[in-house]
This record gives C-alpha cells, structure tokens and sequence, in this order.
C-alpha cells in the first residue's frame, strides 16, 4: 500500500508533491493499495497535535485529542469516503499542508441516511454538530444549476481538518497544491473515467480561511444559495462586523455566522497542554468547481461570470491567478487555439508556481 501520487507543484525555492492517501482504505475506484497508506495516515495525526501543543487552534468541530498517544483524530478519518491530501516538502519530507475531505456517499449506518456533516448523525461521540445539510442536498442543485434532481451521492464533499503545518516556507503554494491535486483527484478524473464528479465543496471557517476559499475558488455563504431566489455573497474579511460578545458576524446588518463550540488549546510551562471550550462565530461556505471552471472558459481575465456581492475587483485579479495555478488543465483545452490567452494565463501561473506538473491523474 501506498499513497497515491497527485503531481508536484513549487517555486526554485519550495517545491511540493501533493499525495492522497487514507488509513489503509479504498477511495472511491481507487483500490487500498492505490490510495491506503497507514504510515501516513499516522504521521497527519501526530502532525495535528503538534499544531494543538504549539496553541494553534484547530478551528473545525468534532476536533478529538488524545493525549496520551499525542494524535488528534476522530473517526470520520478513517471512514470509506473519506480522503486525505498533504503537500510534502520535496527537501525536508515533511508534510507542510493538509486537508481531509468526507464526501458525502449516499451511505447508510443501518438505522437510516447518514449525509454531512457526519458529526450529525454518525458515531457523534458528544463532538459539537454542524449545520445539517439535508435541504442544501435537496434543493441546491436545482436552484443554481438548473437541475431537476438533488445532488446525487458522491457529487458533494466537506472540506475540513485544513492544517498548515508551522513553519512552511511557501504556504500559499502549497495550499495551492492541496486544492490543484483534489481538483485532479475528485473532479477530473472521475470524469475521465465516466464517474459522478465531487465538484460540490462544502466548508466551515473562520473569516480568515472563508478568505483563503473565495480567493482560491470563489467561495458563497452556503445557506443564501438556498433560498427561493439564491443570492450569491461573498463578503470581504474586512467588510465583516463581529458584535461585541464576540460570538456572532455580520455582514452589511446580517448575521452571517453560527456559534460553535471549539477546543482551544492551552500550553503548558512544563510542555504540557490543556484544553478549555470557547464559543467560535463559524462561516458556513460552499465552492462550486462548475461555476469555476465556466467562469474560466467564459473570461479567464475578468471572470464575469462571477458576479457575486462582496468580491472586488483586487479580489478577481488574485482569484483569476489562483486559477491559472487550480484549473490549468482546462486553461491547456479550452485555449488550445488561442497561444495569445494561453501564454497569458501561463504567465501568470508561473508568478506563483513556475514549476507545476500534474501530468498523470487527471488529465
């Protein structure tokens, strides 16, 4: 068994291979000795409780420290149809970024539906829930994609556990990586191969990583897209109001968060570390690839297709870039007859990522 290679991405300077990996598990049509690595499946929890013990709060819910063993896990980790994707620092070998993804399979634990997020309905184990999201499921894809069924089994995943190890030298290349070989992974390959498509991303966050998600993928507010006319908002992290309890956001006079119950750690003289619970204002996102990548193929430079309240223009140009780097194989098709678009997009890509090579799965 091993991990499952994803393509390689970096500067002269950093350079990442981007692996998926599980514990031992097949994924999807991937068998366990494509996918299952036990080794380092183990290596990410040790990783999480390293983060813990520097006080970094991991700001996701059903977060389950062990102290004693000095690993941070749950048992959403270890499920089939959940996935695992770092990018590995090609000088040190260490991991530098991580994010764990649950798709949502359509399965069922015998006493009924499970969906997302799992902490809601399966081995829930006291973690706090999150926002269900069975009308999401019901209603999303025909408000915004003009289906006429809800989104299917393994079209819709939550992205969660996103670690960024302390101490990495090219954090926003490597978290470019991450979404670059989930892209390759859980998008294009499965429509190379005639699959269902995980091209719905949910998500949690603070603002601050709400931010990083509608820089790299446009990222909404999830429950708006819902609504009988779904309104598409993105609000700027410097356009958010936090009351002053500190526990709930605003945005333009509405309340754009929900209160969890987060473990924050709290180290110790003695290297020790202890825990105490404290209310986070949580933001609840989704990205969708489609839109994405229609909005590339429409207008790569202006993204017009985007059109969504609180994305600026400072914030196109960075997200127009970020999608040279995510969506470059569909930058390489959908330009082929246009060099002058394509040498363009490849100028802007090499700004940030000059070395890029994910040219196996996925292409």
């Amino acid at each position: 068994m091993s991990s499952l290679y994803l393509g390689t991405i970096g500067s002269s300077k950093n350079q990442y291979e981007i692996r998926a990996f599980t514990n031992g598990k097949p994924f999807g049509f991937f068998t366990a000795e494509e996918i299952g690595d036990t080794d380092m499946f183990s290596k990410m929890l040790s990783e999480r409780f390293k983060s813990l013990k520097l006080g970094r709060t991991i700001y996701c819910t059903a977060v389950n420290p062990n102290i004693a063993r000095e690993i941070e896990q749950n048992p959403h980790d270890d499920r089939e149809g959940t996935v695992h994707v770092a990018a590995i620092d090609k000088r040190s070998g260490n991991m530098s970024c991580i994010l764990s993804v649950a798709v949502d399979t359509g399965e069922n634990d015998g006493s009924g539906f499970i969906g997302l997020p799992l902490e809601n309905r399966w081995q829930k184990n006291g973690y706090p829930e999150g926002s269900l999201l069975d009308e999401f499921r019901a209603k999303y894809s025909i408000l915004n994609r003009g289906g006429k069924d809800p989104v299917k089994p393994w079209q819709m995943a939550e992205l969660y556990r996103h670690l960024r190890v302390n101490g990495d030298p090219g954090e926003h290349i490597s978290r470019l990586g991450i979404y670059t070989g989930l892209y390759h992974l859980i998008v294009r390959e499965p429509r190379n191969r005639g699959k269902e498509e995980t091209s719905i991303w949910l998500f949690d966050a603070i603002p601050k990583y709400f931010h990083l998600y509608r820089l790299a993928g446009a990222a909404v507010l999830r429950d708006q897209t819902i609504e009988d006319k779904p309104r598409h908002i993105s609000p700027d992290i410097g356009d958010i109001e936090k009351a002053k309890n500190g526990e709930e956001l605003f945005y333009q006079g509405e309340l754009i968060s929900r209160g969890v119950d987060t473990l924050k750690p709290i180290p110790g003289i003695l290297g020790d570390t202890s825990f105490v619970r404290e209310t986070v204002p949580f933001m609840d996102g989704v990205i969708d690839v489609h839109k994405m990548e229609s909005a590339v193929a429409h207008d790569p430079d202006k993204l017009v297709k985007i059109k969504y309240q609180g994305i600026s223009e400072e914030n196109i140009s960075i997200l127009s870039i970020a999608q040279t780097v995510c969506l470059k194989r569909l930058f390489d098709e959908t330009f082929s007859n246009d060099p002058i678009a394509l040498e363009s997009a490849n100028k802007k890509r090499e700004f940030i990522a000059p070395h890029w090579d994910f040219n196996g799965l996925g292409r």
